[in-house]
């Protein structure tokens, strides 16, 4: 994830977001990491796939409410 890769950046922001994996439940994290989903491109500068925009800006819409002091 920390490397921009947008599967792994969803599959981190849903950890926390259920409180998953060994995470504590954190919305402000699994925001972060789905804000940076959105903004990961790979080595060929292409956009995440669909299922990963999907996934992250579902939980985004339904969650506006938790403030993020993370920046992408």
């Amino acid at each position: 994830a920390v490397r921009g890769d947008a599967w792994a950046c969803v599959k981190l922001a849903a950890a926390y977001a259920d409180g998953d994996m060994g995470l504590a439940l954190n919305e402000n994290l699994a925001k972060r990491w789905y804000e940076k989903a959105l903004a990961c491109t790979d080595r060929n500068g292409r956009a995440p796939d669909e299922d990963d925009v999907d996934k992250a800006t579902e939980w985004l819409e339904a969650h506006k409410h938790v403030e993020s002091t993370w920046k992408c």
